[in-house]
């Protein structure tokens, strides 16, 4: 299955297969460090692993 049949096709595409990603920063799968500026998708309101996000989902998963 490819990534096209889920995403729209609305942005650039480059060769580079990201594997995790902090605040702004992203890493691909050989290490490289980028700086992560394509905005559009939710992370680029509130960054990669945000920890207020990401207490705040726990909260509401406990909640339900």
């Amino acid at each position: 299955m490819s990534e096209d049949q889920h995403m729209g096709n609305l942005y650039q595409r480059f060769p580079v297969t990201i594997e995790k990603g902090i605040g702004a920063h992203v890493w691909d799968t050989e290490g490289k460090e980028y700086i992560d500026c394509m905005g559009g998708y939710g992370v680029a309101l509130v960054g990669h692993q945000n920890q207020r996000v990401n207490n705040a989902s726990i909260v509401w998963e406990d909640m339900a």
